[in-house]
């Protein structure tokens, strides 16, 4: 019997709104939250997987993102409650366990929209993410970045695109030492393909 009757629990707005007061110069503004349980065939089975993604546009070219993800629970590790949770989430151990109650990643990204004048090209896309492992005093440890331009429509037909893209990630992303199989699925990696290498 699988004690987690769903497999996902995933909430979001469907379109873009505006938030109240001065935070809607941050303009369009999105959200998903998500919660969901990995598969048992992994060193710690039955390990909930939650996360949270913020979206907003201040610019009509602009995008940015911040990302929030954390692995928790699973077979054989403390109880953990709704507020237990919550501290979790933001980045802090809970103070009467002893040793790590989960394995979390944080992130900040943003897309950017170049204008072209070219014939064919209407415009490019320069992208970057920044993102580092667990917490220390507050941020986040281990970092790692992508940085990329994407280039759509190359040709008149287009089915030609091009997309140039250099990632760091750590060692420690996708793995973890008590939740040893990591940031993975099915023996496939939750993150950048080329993992932590």
């Amino acid at each position: 019997n699988n004690a987690w009757p769903l497999d996902m629990i995933k909430i979001s707005n469907s379109s873009p709104f505006l938030l109240p007061w001065y935070f809607k110069y941050l303009g369009p503004f999105k959200y998903t939250f998500f919660i969901s349980e990995l598969e048992r065939d992994r060193t710690i089975p039955e390990v909930k997987l939650g996360g949270i993604r913020i979206n907003f546009k201040p610019h009509p070219r602009l995008e940015v993102g911040l990302s929030r993800v954390a692995m928790i629970g699973g077979k054989g590790r403390p109880s953990i409650g709704g507020n237990e949770i919550l501290s979790i989430f933001f980045g802090e151990n809970i103070a009467n366990i002893k040793e790590d109650t989960s394995n979390q990643i944080a992130a900040i990204d943003f897309s950017y929209k170049l204008p072209l004048k070219w014939k064919i090209l209407e415009h490019a896309e320069l992208y970057g993410e920044w993102g580092g492992e667990d917490e220390a005093g507050g941020l986040p440890t281990k970092p790692g970045y992508i940085i990329g331009i994407y280039l759509p429509k190359l040709t008149k037909d287009g089915r030609t695109d091009l997309l140039l893209e250099y990632a760091k990630t750590h060692k420690v992303w996708y793995s973890h030492r008590i939740y040893q199989t990591g940031y993975s699925y099915k023996g496939s990696i939750i993150g950048h393909h080329i993992g932590g290498d």
